[in-house]
């Protein structure tokens, strides 16, 4: 296989997974330790339980730890509640992220509501 065809074929990996997968923006507020990398993707049809876990895991904290996420500095979404819909309802072009994705704020503690 040529150079040429393994390019195309990245290309082609990407946009397949541009459809399948989103990418969540993930914040730290109060306690909460910082990430090295503050983006995720995760398929689209993964639930705000499904963020918590991996969040988790990068942070390196057990299930016994609180985890809070936040959106919008306070919206408390639903454990059972589609990433997909949230996008949809929060991450609006013509809001203060231009590029369209869900940012979510994360702590140990409830800081907001």
């Amino acid at each position: 296989m040529g150079v040429v065809e393994r390019q195309v074929g990245l290309i082609i990996e990407q946009a397949l997974r541009r459809l399948t997968h989103m990418t969540v923006r993930l914040r730290a507020v109060g306690d909460a330790p910082r990430l090295a990398h503050s983006r995720v993707s995760l398929p689209k049809t993964a639930v705000v339980a499904d963020l918590k876990l991996v969040l988790s895991r990068a942070l390196g904290t057990t299930h016994l730890t609180p985890l809070y996420l936040f959106i919008c500095n306070g919206f408390l979404p639903s454990q059972h509640q589609s990433l997909q819909e949230l996008k949809d309802l929060f991450a609006s072009p013509s809001g203060p992220h231009s590029d369209g994705l869900l940012t979510f704020a994360y702590s140990s503690a409830e800081v907001w509501g």
